[in-house]
């Protein structure tokens, strides 16, 4: 077996303990393919039937990694058939001492971007619930399609609540599901 030059890749004599070509050090070379061929070749069969089934494991892992990966992106691709989402303002018909503005509730069903909506600045609470098996992921965004605030990001069915402080503006949300969701914000006055 000829010792190959890691440096230049020329090949040289067995017994060379410096390449022909570059001047480097062979010795390292032969230590190391050496070891690894004595390694393999002390290797019971059993052995080697491990590495190559955990080798083989592995690759079918990425293999459906990046299928799912695919699978995943030509959905939202295609999702050009976005559902309508409806937007309703709840009336507060309660005469009583509470300082929140009307809120402003918003559904839908599939991966969509919401009508826009104004809120006043301040505190804001996002209560939303999806009805999905994957990723329900809702972001909040101005007009000019900047990305303010990341609500959720959850993967299945979501029941649940956050609280922003939030400047005073014209947003909407891009709403990414699988199933039925509804976001209801709320703000003080």
């Amino acid at each position: 077996m000829a010792k190959v030059c890691q440096n230049c890749g020329n090949k040289n004599k067995n017994a060379a303990k410096f390449c022909e070509n570059c001047g480097t050090s062979l010795t390292n070379t032969e230590s190391t393919q050496e070891g690894i061929k004595d390694w393999w070749d002390n290797q019971s069969s059993n052995s080697k039937y491990g590495i190559g089934l955990i080798g083989f494991c592995c690759l079918f892992v990425i293999v459906g990694l990046i299928a799912l990966g695919i699978s995943g992106m030509s959905s939202s691709d295609t999702a050009s058939t976005y559902s309508q989402s409806t937007m309703t303002t709840v009336s507060n018909n309660t005469q009583s001492a509470d300082t929140t503005s009307q809120p402003i509730v918003l559904s839908g069903k599939g991966q969509e971007a919401t009508k826009t909506f104004h809120l006043n600045g301040g505190l804001t609470r996002f209560e939303m619930t999806h009805n999905g098996n994957s990723n329900f992921i809702v972001h909040l965004m101005d007009t000019n399609g900047n990305v303010q605030e990341y609500v959720v990001n959850e993967i299945g069915a979501y029941n649940g609540s956050q609280a922003f402080n939030v400047p005073e503006g014209d947003y909407l949300l891009n709403v990414e599901a699988d199933g039925s969701w509804t976001v209801k914000i709320t703000q003080e006055s």
